[in-house]
């Protein structure tokens, strides 16, 4: 499916959004680990400027799409990529995950994914924009990311996290609390002698425990 993603990619238009929210490995990783197709009610959770849901409502019209997106000068870029794309079937709000029961019903999606932001803490940057799209203040503010999955999904229907690994036991932690369990894993790595740079985690709600950790898989 690379290929077609990346021809999506290339034809895709994109307002001058800031460098963070750009398309990137992850993203890109997001769309192929995850298990798409037509039909589906889709919904993202911290969308960025728009890319990932852009691209599958492109490579899977008959889908229905949803996006949320906390930074209010993101979320402006977002809907200005929408336009550009003309892109009709994609629902953008400007909010914190946590607030997701003010916008949908529970049990609404059969698919949710999302590459939420990959550290805690730290030394904070200038870039508040930045900062705020690569980093969590607490553990609190990620969890907030699968109650708003426990909420929305669909019973037994699928979640796709990419994440970094420095946040891995916390988000299996905070999967399990949430009625999330873990269904199978892939290791994103640049290259085979260096460690992964990210872990696309699949978890089912309300799922059995059986786990599946599938071969790697390397980023061009």
């Amino acid at each position: 499916m690379m290929n077609r993603i990346k021809d999506t990619y290339i034809n895709m238009k994109l307002s001058n959004v800031e460098k963070t929210h750009m398309p990137n490995s992850a993203s890109l990783f997001l769309i192929e680990s995850s298990p798409l197709k037509n039909n589906l009610k889709i919904l993202e959770l911290g969308a960025g400027s728009g890319h990932v849901s852009i691209a599958i409502s492109k490579m899977f019209e008959n889908s229905i799409i949803s996006c949320i997106e906390i930074q209010k000068s993101i979320f402006d870029s977002l809907k200005i990529n929408l336009n550009l794309n003309n892109c009709n079937n994609i629902q953008a709000i400007n909010d914190d995950v946590k607030n997701i029961k003010n916008y949908f019903e529970s049990d609404s999606f059969d698919l949710i994914i999302s590459n939420p932001p990959h550290y805690f803490g730290g030394r904070s940057s200038d870039d508040k924009s930045r900062f705020t799209a690569r980093t969590f203040d607490d553990l609190e503010s990620l969890n907030g990311f699968f109650y708003a999955t426990k909420y929305a999904l669909k019973n037994k229907k699928m979640a796709n996290f990419v994440i970094h690994p420095s946040i891995f036991s916390p988000v299996i932690s905070m999967m399990k609390n949430n009625k999330l369990e873990p269904h199978s894993m892939m290791t994103a790595y640049g290259n085979k002698n260096n460690n992964a740079q990210f872990i696309s985690i699949l978890c089912r709600k309300n799922g059995g425990t059986h786990f599946y950790i599938k071969p790697p898989y390397f980023l061009k």
